[in-house]
């Protein structure tokens, strides 16, 4: 992980069969590498897509990187 950027770690247990969400921003790059592990649905990537999208530093005009 580069000095500038910041990992973000979520768990979400009150789905059943938990799911992590972690995310890391590096601004310099304009990257967003956002991973999941667990069992994905696309409500729970909805839910995950807003936390990302309300942290201050994303930008919509960053290039994304996911790993499931």
């Amino acid at each position: 992980m580069g000095p500038r950027s910041a990992l973000c770690e979520k768990s979400d247990a009150a789905w059943s069969g938990a799911v992590t969400f972690g995310y890391q921003i590096y601004p310099e790059q304009r990257v967003i590498y956002v991973r999941y592990s667990g069992t994905c649905s696309f409500e729970r990537l909805a839910a995950t897509a807003k936390t990302l999208w309300g942290d201050p530093r994303y930008s919509r005009n960053y290039h994304g990187i996911v790993d499931f």
